[in-house]
């Protein structure tokens, strides 16, 4: 089922830059009474606009700005739809159900200045904030009524399914690791790097005298779960890369790799627990079914839901 995106970005998103306030707005689409300003989508792209760039350049960059454009439009014109709709049914917010959403939300500063700063920095009052909060609740009570309350999964349904779908509800074998990466110099990916590799060869003979692996990951190693000790948590066979697969899953609890060489670096991996992979049955995969199944009459009564709304409204793109 779609969330109400529009509020739930526009509430938590907290976007990194403002929207310079010489920009000239306009009207990009009339729902009903209401309408949305290009200002709106541009608001809740901008979160996005950094990462496509990194990924995306020249044509194929306006291309794919267009197409979130197009998308976020619509998530717009149906939460517009979906609010008058939760008007015209007189679904009820009070201020308490608010103030605890507000609650919740400056949880997540460690200070109220912190918290002040950012509200100011996006241009952002209490009032606006009490106004897409009370928007978002009401969406959501709406979509409990109209979806979520009209959605049945049998015990029939979820026997069908896992028949269908046995194998993959199996759990793999999975290892416990923790990793350490050396990277190569970006000249010599792909090739031999004598430094990268003797750097990593050393700290695989401090970690057999004794060294503590997590300490050495932390400071040492030059991936993204540096900062964790290398944790990788629990990796399933066939996750990774071939090479490392091989050795990883051939290792006892306890045991270290030897230094793995891919393109990138040069790794040292400990595997601390094993899961030997098992079929599961029918009980112990029920809930898991069911909440699929669930997701997917959702998402098909939602669909026709709004269907039946954008029918019955009026709507122009700009």
């Amino acid at each position: 089922m779609k969330k109400t995106a529009i509020f739930l970005m526009l509430a938590f998103g907290l976007m990194p830059a403002v929207v310079h306030s010489e920009i000239i707005d306009r009207v990009a689409a009339v729902v009903n009474d209401d309408v949305i300003t290009q200002s709106e989508i541009d608001l809740m792209i901008r979160p996005f606009f950094e990462q496509m760039k990194s990924s995306y350049q020249g044509q194929e960059l306006m291309e794919k700005l267009t197409e979130m454009r197009r998308t976020l439009l619509n998530q717009l014109i149906e939460d517009k739809l979906a609010y008058q709709e939760s008007i015209r049914k007189k679904i009820e917010v009070s201020e308490s159900d608010i103030d605890e959403k507000i609650l919740d939300f400056k949880r997540r500063f460690k200070a109220e200045d912190e918290f002040n700063k950012i509200m100011t920095a996006q241009g952002m009052t209490m009032t606006k904030l009490r106004d897409r909060y009370r928007q978002q609740i009401a969406i959501r009570r709406l979509q409990n009524l109209e979806v979520r309350a009209r959605v049945l999964v049998s015990p029939k349904e979820i026997e069908d399914y896992f028949a269908v779908h046995e194998k993959q509800f199996n759990q793999p074998e999975r290892v416990k690791l923790r990793s350490i990466t050396i990277r190569k110099a970006p000249e010599k990916q792909t090739k031999i790097d004598e430094d990268a590799k003797a750097k990593a060869d050393q700290i695989l003979a401090d970690i057999k005298k004794g060294a503590d692996f997590a300490k050495i990951a932390e400071a040492h190693s030059e991936d993204h779960n540096a900062a964790s000790g290398g944790d990788l948590g629990l990796v399933g066979r066939g996750e990774m890369a071939r090479v490392i697969d091989e050795v990883v899953f051939a290792l006892k609890p306890g045991d270290l790799s030897p230094v793995i060489e891919t393109d990138i670096g040069y790794h040292i991996f400990k595997v601390e627990e094993r899961q030997e992979g098992k079929k599961r049955t029918l009980d112990e995969c029920r809930a898991e079914i069911q909440e699929i199944l669930f997701r997917e009459k959702a998402k098909k009564r939602f669909d026709e839901w709004m269907k039946e709304l954008k029918a019955k409204a009026y709507i122009s793109i700009r």
